[in-house]
């Protein structure tokens, strides 16, 4: 299973799962990384990391949510600065935003998709410095 494919699965499983009062913490979340996204890179990546932490504890996925949460806890920019910067932080938002609305509605068919695009959006961003000989650091 693909990365992309298997966040598709574990939005899906997310918006099965989550009560109502977490799918309005993730989309208060989202709405964190909105705010933080035209000013402070360095939270945006923090937020992102624990945005992402917070759908596979939603999923009841705890490994990767511990994974994730862990990477919150770190300079997450010393490992990918390029993909997140050579585009405005703010063209990620509203793919967090909408994953975020779908788990919080439920919609586990609109989270899936939601997350398999944004998934496969980033690592094709990845795969191009790699394509390139850049390295995403």
């Amino acid at each position: 299973m693909t990365a992309s494919k298997s966040s598709r699965a574990r939005a899906a499983r997310a918006a099965a799962r989550a009560s109502a009062a977490e799918g309005a913490h993730l989309l208060a979340l989202a709405e964190s990384l909105r705010a933080s996204a035209g000013s402070d890179s360095n939270a945006y990546l923090v937020l992102n990391a624990r945005y992402h932490a917070t759908i596979y504890a939603l999923a009841r996925h705890a490994t990767a949510a511990a994974i994730l949460e862990r990477l919150a806890n770190r300079p997450v920019d010393l490992f990918f600065p390029q993909p997140f910067r050579s585009m405005p932080l703010t063209d990620w938002v509203d793919a967090h935003v909408e994953i975020a609305l779908a788990i919080a509605a439920g919609d586990g068919e609109a989270a899936g998709a939601g997350m398999y695009e944004h998934m496969s959006h980033l690592i094709e961003r990845l795969r191009g410095f790699e394509s390139r000989g850049e390295r995403p650091s």
